[in-house]
């Protein structure tokens, strides 16, 4: 009887061993939905990895500065941004940063130009092709693209951004219909970089919506943060050399949602809202008229237009 048993339990033992996992090596399976792994250890029992293949839900992580929208360290980072309105040369941001938009309804009526994403001092951006991609100043890189779809909108005043020795520009520069595109040219004098934005119709159509349109703008002078002075189709825009300081806030839907505020008329804020009360210590820099600005609605917020005619 104890032979017997003996057997039994031998026989048990191969019949749980056949149930175990293959050795190592083997082809095995388990519950993950990675399918397969190859590599070779290095001699303490970890294994290098060398591929992973598979439909396995991996988050890629983002590496340190990707998460700002067109940090770039190689030309190679730069992808074109997708979007339902794709105008002019395009965005370029890191491939971490790039967007899937589902669009619908009427595609829009602006002219789609071939480009390049280059990564300039650690910025994606826009160099059309056939187009000169920098200043005549040494070592100074200047970018410059259309933002956004032209259409019915108004004329802003140019907003500046610096850090050091980059300078970024942005606004929008009013033409008489949607149908027009926008150029700049940076120049020069002894101390100040001069930007001159134009604008030109389309040729390509042959009817527009009839109705005031406006262009927003971005220019980067990559390589200084000097004086810049901004012209509108010859119109000066933004000047450092004596810049309107005067500042805006609130939310509107017309500029008749907007007033002059302050003691010195130097705010533009939402007739909404309550008056804004400043110190009545005068500075030239306050006198909107004299830079031809008035207060109106830009984008849904009150702030400073430049006067067109």
């Amino acid at each position: 009887m104890k032979a017997i048993l003996f057997l039994l339990a031998i026989g048990m033992l191969l019949v749980a061993g056949c149930l175990q996992p293959p050795a190592p090596g083997e082809n095995a399976t388990n519950q993950s939905n990675i399918t397969n792994i190859s590599g070779m250890t290095n001699g303490t029992g970890t294994a290098n990895v060398t591929n992973i293949t598979g439909p396995a839900n991996v988050t890629i992580p983002v590496p340190p500065g990707y998460e700002v929208k067109d940090y770039c360290e190689k030309d190679g980072d730069c992808v074109r941004q997708r979007k339902c309105c794709d105008c002019g040369p395009g965005e370029y941001v890191n491939r971490y940063n790039l967007d899937n938009p589902e669009c619908s309804g009427p595609q829009c009526a602006c002219p789609t130009q071939e480009s390049l994403g280059m990564c300039r001092k650690n910025a994606c951006v826009a160099v059309p092709l056939g187009e000169n991609e920098t200043a005549n100043q040494t070592d100074t890189e200047f970018y410059f693209r259309m933002v956004g779809q032209p259409g019915c909108g108004d004329e802003t005043i140019p907003v500046k951004n610096t850090t050091r020795f980059r300078t970024v520009l942005t606004g929008a520069i009013g033409t008489p219909n949607p149908c027009y595109a926008v150029k700049a040219e940076l120049a020069r004098n002894s101390t100040t970089y001069i930007v001159n934005i134009t604008t030109v119709p389309l040729e390509t159509f042959a009817a527009c919506i009839q109705c005031t349109g406006a262009i927003g703008w971005l220019a980067d002078i990559n390589g200084s943060d000097d004086a810049v002075d901004v012209y509108y189709d010859g119109r000066l825009a933004y000047t450092d050399s004596n810049p309107f300081c005067g500042w805006s806030s609130g939310a509107c839907s017309t500029d008749y949602d907007c007033r002059t505020d302050g003691c010195n008329s130097e705010v533009c804020d939402s007739a909404k809202d309550p008056p804004v009360f400043t110190t009545c210590d005068w500075r030239s820099c306050y006198d909107a008229a004299s830079y031809k600005l008035f207060c109106g609605c830009v984008n849904r917020k009150c702030g400073w237009k430049l006067q067109t005619g």
